[in-house]
């Protein structure tokens, strides 16, 4: 069974709100494993490389990732993720460049990147459902 990975970061709930619409999507397609990971939370980075498609959420901070994104995607750089299907998603208030930060690592991983999502500040209904739809959308993808 084709395996989805979400990890995400988040300090005011918001990005988290992203990743549940993010699971939910993805959830639709029958057939593929989700499961979703907190950064913080101790998982073992081959479970990222045993998955088809990860999706990464991380609120911008100071116009970057957060830090501890920023020590994860760092982690990930030892980590054999070519040719993974991957999407980028995150919230900002003063300024977005997070999700941008994300996916240029996941590019740089190898892997390919189908879209992202942004909100600024509290994600709107009309994001998560493109969170929902991005989520639906990778699972598609890693399921053919």
């Amino acid at each position: 069974m084709p395996k989805l990975v979400v990890v995400y970061d988040s300090k005011t709930g918001n990005t988290q709100r992203m990743a549940e619409a993010v699971a939910d999507g993805a959830r639709k397609v029958k057939e593929v494993e989700v499961t979703v990971r907190k950064i913080g939370e101790a998982f073992p980075i081959t479970e990222l490389e045993e998955a088809d498609g990860i999706i990464l959420g991380s609120p911008c901070n100071y116009a970057n990732v957060t830090p501890e994104m920023r020590m994860f995607l760092d982690s990930l750089k030892k980590a054999d993720l070519k040719d993974k299907v991957g999407a980028a998603f995150g919230s900002w208030g003063w300024s977005g460049e997070a999700v941008e930060i994300v996916i240029e690592n996941m590019e740089s991983f190898g892997m390919t990147v189908l879209g992202s999502v942004e909100a600024n500040y509290k994600p709107s209904d009309e994001d998560l459902k493109k969170c929902s739809e991005l989520g639906e959308a990778v699972a598609d993808k890693i399921k053919t």
